[in-house]
């Protein structure tokens, strides 16, 4: 049975991989510029992919986003 899309709209389920790490690292605390570090990508790439984050989610905001992510992963812990 297929789910309908508000089944799993803002669920982390919707997001890639790299989306899921870039949207934990910043709802750790990390600025755009240390992901973008760690990661080895630009800040523009951590942009885009939070970009993907809010709208896969539902979410607003980055906060928000960081909300919905704080809701459901159970791993979530903030620097």
């Amino acid at each position: 049975m297929e789910a309908n899309k508000s089944d799993t709209e803002g669920s982390l389920m919707n997001l890639s991989t790299r989306e899921d790490i870039v949207l934990a690292l910043v709802a750790s605390g990390c600025s755009y510029k240390e992901v973008a570090v760690k990661l080895k990508i630009s800040t523009r790439t951590v942009h885009t992919y939070m970009e993907r984050c809010l709208f896969k989610l539902g979410a607003n905001s980055r906060s928000n986003a960081i909300a919905i992510y704080a809701a459901q992963d159970p791993k979530y812990k903030k620097k």
